[in-house]
C-alpha cells in the first residue's frame, strides 16, 4: 500500500508531466509564441511586457522548437520514476525562470506556473537524501510495473498529447484566414481611419487617426468575401468582396470602392 507521501508524489509526478506535454509540444509545432503585426508597427517603449516577451520568444521557430523539445524531455523524465530525479534536476532552474517571466513581464500564466514550480520543489523535497547520497540511482529494489500501474501512467501521457492537439487546432487551424491579406494596411484616400492589421486568427486591429486602437473580428470566406465585426462601426464591412491588385487590397463595400495599401513593418 502506498504511503501519504508516495501518492503525493505521483500525483505531482503525473501533474508535471501532463503540462509539460502539454506546452512542449504545441511549441514543437509552433502553436503558442506569436507576434502581432500591429507589435511591429509600435515603438518598442510603448510594448507591454507580454508583447515583448512573445515577440523575443516568436523571432526563431528554431529556438521555440528547442523550448518545446526540452519541455518534453524534462515532462518524460520526471513521469518515470527510474528518471524522476534526473528530470527534477532539469525541471526547478527551468520552472524558475519561467515563474521569474511571468511575474516581471506580467504574461498572465503565474497560477499554473507558480503551481508547477510548487510541484517541483515537492519531489526535490521528496528525494533530496538520495539525491544529495547519489544523482543516479537505478531503483534496481523497484518492483515490475504491472499493467494496472501502466494504464494509468499512459493516460497521463495520451492526456497530455491531446490537450495539445486542441490547443493546436485552436490556435493554427481552427481560424485560417486568407494569408494574402495578413498584415498590415494603410487606407490611400482620405478616411477617420489610419491602419487596418488584420492578425492571426480572427483578430482585426483598428487604428484611427489619434493613434488609438481598437480591436474587431474578421473572417474571410474561400469565395473572397470579407466580413468585418466592429462593435463600434468604424469599418462597415459584411460580407464584402475583395482582392488583390498591383499589391493593394481592394474591398467592394455599399459605400464605395475601397483601397488599401500594404506598410511594410518590421519583421
Amino acid at each position: 500500500m502506498k504511503t501519504p507521501f508516495a501518492r503525493l508524489e505521483t500525483c505531482c509526478r503525473y501533474f508535471i508531466c501532463l503540462l509539460m506535454l502539454v506546452y512542449g509540444i504545441v511549441k514543437l509545432f509552433h502553436g503558442q509564441f506569436y507576434t502581432d503585426e500591429y507589435w511591429k508597427d509600435t515603438p518598442l517603449g510603448q510594448l507591454t511586457g507580454f508583447e515583448l516577451a512573445w515577440s523575443f520568444h516568436s523571432h526563431s521557430a528554431i529556438y521555440e522548437t528547442i523550448l518545446g523539445l526540452v519541455e518534453v524531455i524534462i515532462g518524460l523524465l520526471v513521469f518515470f520514476r527510474r528518471t524522476t530525479r534526473l528530470g527534477v534536476i532539469m525541471f526547478i532552474p527551468v520552472m524558475t525562470n519561467l515563474v521569474l517571466i511571468n511575474i516581471f513581464f506580467e504574461i498572465g500564466a503565474l497560477p499554473p506556473a507558480v503551481a508547477l514550480w510548487l510541484a517541483g520543489v515537492v519531489l526535490l523535497l521528496l528525494h533530496f537524501q538520495s539525491l544529495k547520497r547519489d544523482l543516479w540511482d537505478r531503483h534496481d529494489s523497484l518492483p515490475p510495473t504491472r499493467t494496472a500501474r501502466a494504464l494509468p501512467q499512459a493516460g497521463v501521457i495520451i492526456l497530455g498529447c491531446a490537450l495539445a492537439a486542441v490547443i493546436l487546432y485552436n490556435n493554427k487551424i481552427r481560424f485560417r484566414p486568407d494569408p494574402q491579406i495578413r498584415g498590415t494596411w494603410q487606407f490611400t484616400a482620405d478616411w477617420p481611419l489610419q491602419r487596418v492589421y488584420f492578425e492571426k486568427g480572427q483578430t482585426c486591429v483598428i487604428k484611427d487617426k489619434a493613434g488609438d486602437l481598437h480591436f474587431a473580428h474578421y473572417r474571410t470566406e474561400a469565395n473572397k468575401l470579407l466580413t468585418v465585426t466592429d462593435d463600434e462601426s468604424r469599418l462597415n464591412w459584411r460580407q464584402a468582396p475583395y482582392h488583390i491588385e498591383n499589391g493593394s487590397l481592394v474591398i467592394a463595400t455599399d459605400s464605395g470602392r475601397q483601397v488599401l495599401s500594404q506598410k511594410a513593418v518590421n519583421k
